[in-house]
């Protein structure tokens, strides 16, 4: 039985849980959250205990590995600590506000050897596994221009609404594009160069339109 905390019970916390139940040998069995009612509500969920800090969830030898569902600002701090507790790890998407941030985080989890997985999860997606193998089996040709699209409504369910501060969020660009980003190199690779406009205003990056160029191919984001 592999035994799961959860530290962060907000929109992506109760997805996590719910997640969980679904898988055998795996259960919740420790949640925190800075709202004690939101901790209640998996609580209630999964029957796991609510840890009154999350140090004190990170630290408890009966966890096994740790959910990170915090905002982005906190990425770094609490998977440093899981990993320093010997947790494994995974950690809501994006990675870390910077690249300085992940590198870090990468040094430190490899350091202790623990397992880190970020949540980017459309390379999972039964259509996303279905495009990529029709790409890759050249079953209608060389794929030549490629068009993906986006729409979100603005995330108002975060909490202190951190989504709309960029400094905590990264916006739009860190918490949304950075979706496609992936799947367009796991799809393709590293493209030859990439060109990005955008509107950015005190929310920051709002729209974004991203174009990837490869030797024969041209995704537009």
């Amino acid at each position: 039985m592999i035994k799961i905390g959860i530290i962060g019970c907000g929109f992506m916390g109760k997805t996590y849980a719910n997640s969980y139940k679904t898988l055998q040998d795996v259960k919740v069995v420790g949640v925190y959250n800075v709202r004690p009612n939101k901790a209640k509500e998996i609580a209630d969920l999964t029957g796991a205990r609510i840890f009154g800090n999350a140090d004190e969830l990170i630290n408890n030898k009966e966890i096994d590995g740790i959910s990170i569902c915090l905002p982005t600002y906190s990425h770094k701090e609490f998977v440093i600590k899981s990993a320093q507790a010997r947790k494994h790890i995974f950690c809501e998407k994006p990675f870390a506000l910077t690249v300085k941030d992940a590198e870090e985080i990468i040094r430190e989890t490899k350091k202790v050897k623990v397992k880190l997985m970020i949540g980017m999860v459309l390379r999972f997606w039964p259509e996303y596994i279905k495009f990529k193998r029709i790409v890759d089996s050249k079953k209608f040709g060389k794929l030549k221009v490629l068009k993906c699209t986006r729409i979100s409504a603005p995330p108002i369910y975060g909490w202190d609404n951190w989504y709309f501060d960029p400094n905590r969020s990264g916006s739009a660009a860190l918490d949304l594009h950075i979706h496609d980003v992936d799947y367009i190199y796991y799809l393709l690779g590293k493209p030859k160069s990439v060109y990005s406009l955008g509107k950015n205003d005190k929310k920051g990056w709002q729209h974004i339109c991203s174009a990837y160029r490869y030797r024969d191919t041209i995704v537009k984001r």
